[in-house]
């Protein structure tokens, strides 16, 4: 048999595998070069997508950082800050300008949840977005506005005081008036007294009388602001008819009680009389009472044991003019056949379910009155301060006896500050985390 070596076929030979040894060698060539291409465009796409999420990271923070900017001058030119802003809840996110990138906003944090009581520790947070990135820039603050010097006396009319004859007005501390004050033949004031204008009088003043002195700062309409966005509301027709006027009486009014209605764990209720009278008598309220647009011939009478339900807020605020018509007898549960210290309204620390106890007639805290405030036909006693936004009166024969608390004016409620200084806390910048 005749043998064929390999090398004789067509095709190959030493120059066909030459020829696919070249043919191996820049395919792979071509091969390596794709990959590194491929490489190259992959490792382009990330450093791009790093590069934008790095861009987006640096404008978000900008925005963040302006947030607090921002913020701070907003809130240093808002007095009523506290009110318009809750407690950890974001404002809208805005844009700085149409040609701005992203957006910002900010959040302020008290750590006990409420931005109205006393501060426990103030943080604000900035907001910077940019598509999905989120930066946020905190710092800690503290406030130092000042409590309005009304609460600085025991009683303040931004009004003339007039004291008629055999009346008596005593307090431990000061009566002020940004008028005049007057003392009708055979009236008495137990105190000592300072006014804008004149003290005059053929009355007895057993105090000191300084005239004139500068006045003091009173309250203006958004004093009720706080009350109005976090009280509950009574309705006025709710409440039985009594002659002209409204009655509220025969109650328990507190966090934990509330005859009328929904209750409010702050104890604040709001009643808008819309111009018609109220009558208020015989009753316990631990809680804020808020009178809007009442009648001047309203009043508060006889036996009534009343306190704010927190110690520094009022125990009343009025938008109009009230006579007080308490009396010295106390609050009877034997004559008035209630309960006026159920579970969940207790009386200095204690409850029962009968209806034998008798409390002391007073209201206890800080009265606001925007109108006239008169005191007529009894005895009026008020632990706390009374301010009237207008004139106070008291007629012939009757007292009036303020004993003063400092609280107040220490630490003022809602609506009884002025001044709105921010002050940022040294070193409690941070990046903090997202809302």
């Amino acid at each position: 048999m005749k043998t064929t070596c390999r090398s004789s076929i067509p095709g190959f030979g030493p120059h066909a595998r030459r020829g696919m040894s070249l043919y191996i060698t820049v395919m792979s060539t071509a091969l390596i070069a794709s990959l590194l291409g491929l490489a190259g465009l992959t490792i382009v796409r990330i450093e791009r997508k790093q590069t934008v999420t790095n861009s987006d990271i640096l404008s978000a923070r900008t925005n963040a950082a302006s947030a607090v900017e921002l913020a701070l001058r907003v809130l240093a030119n808002d007095p009523n800050w506290r009110t318009n802003y809750t407690s950890g809840v974001e404002t809208v996110p805005q844009s700085l300008g149409p040609n701005a990138i992203g957006t910002l906003s900010w959040v302020l944090e008290d750590s006990d949840g409420s931005l109205t009581d006393g501060d426990t520790k103030l943080r604000l947070k900035g907001v910077g977005r940019v598509g999905n990135t989120v930066q946020v820039s905190s710092l800690g603050f503290t406030t130092s506005g000042s409590a309005m010097n009304c609460l600085e006396v025991a009683v303040c009319s931004n009004g003339d005081a007039s004291f008629s004859s055999s009346s008596i007005v005593s307090t431990d501390q000061t009566i002020h008036s940004n008028g005049s004050v007057s003392v009708s033949s055979g009236g008495i004031v137990n105190s000592d007294v300072e006014a804008v204008g004149t003290i005059s009088g053929s009355g007895t003043y057993n105090g000191t009388t300084v005239s004139p002195v500068s006045a003091r700062a009173v309250p203006n309409a958004s004093v009720f602001d706080y009350y109005i966005s976090n009280g509950t509301y009574i309705e006025y027709s709710a409440l039985p008819k009594a002659g002209p006027a409204q009655l509220l009486s025969d109650v328990v009014l507190s966090p934990n009680s509330n005859p009328y209605g929904d209750r409010n764990p702050e104890g604040i209720y709001i009643i808008d009389c819309k111009g018609g009278q109220l009558r208020i008598k015989c009753a316990r309220i631990i809680g804020t009472l808020v009178l809007l647009d009442i009648d001047h011939l309203s009043d508060i009478e006889d036996g009534m044991s009343w306190e704010p339900a927190i110690s520094n807020y009022p125990a009343l605020l009025v938008q109009g003019g009230i006579e007080f018509r308490l009396t010295t007898d106390g609050l009877s549960e034997v004559d008035r056949g209630v309960n006026f210290n159920p579970p969940g309204s207790p009386y200095q620390g204690s409850t029962d379910s009968d209806t034998v106890d008798t409390y002391p007639s007073q209201i206890k805290g800080l009265v606001y009155v925007s109108g006239n405030a008169g005191v007529k036909n009894g005895d009026t006693v008020i632990d706390g301060v009374l301010v009237a936004g207008n004139q106070l009166n008291v007629t012939s024969g009757e007292t009036l006896t303020v004993t003063y608390d400092s609280q107040f004016f220490s630490n003022p409620p809602p609506g009884f500050s002025q001044g709105n200084t921010i002050d940022v806390t040294a070193q409690t910048w941070l990046w903090d985390a997202a809302p």
